[in-house]
Order: C-alpha cells, then sequence, then structure tokens
C-alpha cells in the first residue's frame, strides 16, 4: 500500500506531462501569448499604447471666428508656400475662404469665407510673402469643427496674372477695390470702368452710412520722397471722384503710402504695375 500510493501520484504526474507534450508540442495547440501566472501574484495588465498625437495643423479656424490661428508648424508652412510661390514668379496666388452655412457671420464681411481670406492674406503679408493676392470665398461642410478647430477651411491656388495692359487693371472684394495704373502719368477720370467701379461702392458707402478710405501706392522708380507725393495725388484724385459721386467729404479719407507697400517685385513691368495702384477701402 505504501508503494502503490507514490506510484499511483508519478503515474498521474506522467500522464499531465505527457498530454501537454503531445497537445502543445506536436499540435501546437496551445495559446503562446497565454501569460503564466505565478502563485500569489496577479497576472501582468495588458496597457495599449496610446496612439500617436497628428501634428498640430499649421493653420486653423475657430468655429464661427474669420481669425486664423497658427501652430508651431506655421514657419515650416509658411516657407513650403514661398518656396512653391517662387516657382511660378508671374503668378497671383489667390485665397480661398470656406465656411459652413450653419457659421454666424460676425464679420464686417459679406461672408465668413472672405473674411477668412482677408485675414490670410494679411497674415501671408505680414510673414514675409510679398505677392500678388486676391480672395474669394465659397461654400463647403465644415461641421466637423463644431467641437474644435477647423483645419481645411481654405484654398490657395496661383493662376495666371494678367497682361500688362493700356488702361486700368481693377481688382474688387467686398470691402475694398483696388486700381492698379498702367504708367506714372496716367488719370483715372477718364477710364469708364474705373467711373464706374467707384459710383458703386460709393453708392454702397452711402447707403450704409461707412466711410472710405483712400491709399495711393506707388512702384519704387524715382525718389522715396517723390513717390509718397504721387501716391497722395492719386488718392485725392480718387477721393475727388467719390465726392463727386456723393460722398461727405467728411466720410473720405485720402493717404499715402508711396513705395514703401509693395505688393510683389518691382523687377519686372507687370510688377511695377501691379504695386502702382490706389487701394480704396470701407471702413
Amino acid at each position: 500500500m505504501k508503494i502503490l500510493v507514490p506510484g499511483l501520484l508519478v503515474f498521474t504526474l506522467w500522464c499531465v506531462i505527457s498530454v501537454r507534450w503531445y497537445v502543445c508540442g506536436i499540435y501546437e495547440l496551445c495559446d503562446s501569448n497565454e501569460v503564466e501566472q505565478l502563485p500569489g501574484k496577479a497576472a501582468p495588465a495588458v496597457v495599449d499604447e496610446a496612439p500617436e498625437q497628428p501634428a498640430s495643423a499649421p493653420l486653423s479656424f475657430e468655429w464661427s471666428s474669420a481669425s486664423p490661428v497658427t501652430s508651431e508648424n506655421f514657419e515650416s508652412f509658411r516657407d513650403s508656400l514661398m518656396s512653391h510661390f517662387d516657382q511660378f514668379p508671374a503668378a497671383v496666388v489667390e485665397i480661398t475662404g470656406l465656411y459652413d452655412r450653419q457659421e454666424i457671420n460676425n464679420s464686417d464681411f459679406d461672408n465668413l469665407g472672405l473674411a477668412r481670406a482677408e485675414n490670410l492674406k494679411q497674415l501671408l503679408l505680414e510673414s514675409g510673402i510679398k505677392r500678388s493676392m486676391r480672395v474669394s470665398s465659397g461654400i463647403s461642410d465644415l461641421s466637423s469643427g463644431l467641437r474644435g478647430r477647423i483645419n481645411n477651411a481654405y484654398q490657395f491656388d496661383l493662376v495666371p496674372q494678367e497682361e500688362i495692359t493700356s488702361g486700368f487693371l481693377i481688382t474688387e472684394a467686398s470691402n475694398k477695390l483696388v486700381l492698379h495704373y498702367p504708367s506714372n502719368s496716367a488719370s483715372p477720370e477718364g477710364d469708364d470702368q474705373v467711373r464706374n467701379a467707384l459710383k458703386k461702392l460709393a453708392g454702397e458707402a452711402i447707403s450704409k452710412n461707412r466711410s472710405l478710405l483712400v491709399v495711393g501706392h506707388t512702384d519704387s522708380q524715382g525718389e522715396a520722397m517723390d513717390n509718397m507725393k504721387l501716391g497722395l495725388v492719386r488718392a485725392t484724385m480718387i477721393k475727388e471722384m467719390l465726392l463727386a459721386f456723393g460722398m461727405d467729404e467728411n466720410k473720405v479719407l485720402a493717404e499715402s503710402e508711396g513705395e514703401a507697400k509693395p505688393l510683389v517685385g518691382n523687377t519686372t513691368a507687370r510688377g511695377r504695375q501691379q504695386n502702382r495702384r490706389v487701394e480704396i477701402i470701407l471702413i
């Protein structure tokens, strides 16, 4: 009896080992990821790795806001834009601001898209991108930004720049009219296109009881002091035309920036024409 009990124990242990070897070793049916739990110790918890956080968008907007928000990635984003734009020196940068119909427009623009585009234009100019730019707007589904920032509320495009003409070039936005002069001596008084554009802007300002800021700009040809005077001559002439269309003199302010704020470089004839301009801003 004393011999029988130890023999049974040995036989039982041999059976367990054999079955384990047969199932796991030969048929490989055991779970290789099974965690062996030691007596008195809990099995280690499985900790999922935290997902990699996406890089911050260089430019974004809050819901119903026209003010761009920049991140630490904006500088490299700006450098990549400049590098791309420099490949097409004769093109105009078109900035399209997008907005969702559900957003509330608290800006002075007709829609939130135009406000965003204009603010992006100023941001690019202030950050060192000196290019001819124009703004536009579009409608898009931005509802994903309801609970956070909107990263896709703008587009940048390069479009061919108009050839130099003997007449004035006019660029319009919701709160601004820009007249580009074909030459230093050109007068806008006899240009029907200019007169119609100024008449329309004056009527809008009168109906909304708004004021107009008229700023004259020049290219860099000649002395800086002379260009400052020339810019004021241009602005004053446009002011007189606005008064003739019914504007109150106290509602129109004329000033000059001379050659200090070019839109593009002055190295080409086309660039100089872009810089010879008067900007009439609804304020």
